[in-house]
């Protein structure tokens, strides 16, 4: 499907005008959660680890990792790696 916007000329003339609106519309839709983090990394045709960053960047709490999620990934692998889960 293709979707096709028109931006005001003084909107459109500006340096990535396009290119901002696109971030918009992906910002809001994974905040509101109609888009996945998958989709809206195709959407802006970004590499995994640049998406992230964008993510960060524009403060998407609902994909944030932040300590506590570390926290819980190292307790995690910490109890995996005693159970001899990495040895198999």
């Amino acid at each position: 499907m293709q979707v096709t916007v028109e931006l005001p000329d003084d909107t459109a003339s500006l340096p990535q005008g396009e290119r901002t609106a696109l971030a918009a519309f992906v910002v809001q839709a994974l905040k509101d959660g109609v888009l996945s983090k998958e989709q809206g990394r195709r959407l802006m045709n970004m590499e995994r680890f640049e998406f992230d960053d964008f993510i960060r960047d524009h403060q998407i709490e609902r994909f944030a990792y932040n300590e506590e999620d570390l926290a819980r990934d190292v307790e995690t692998l910490s109890k995996l790696s005693a159970e001899g889960f990495f040895n198999r």
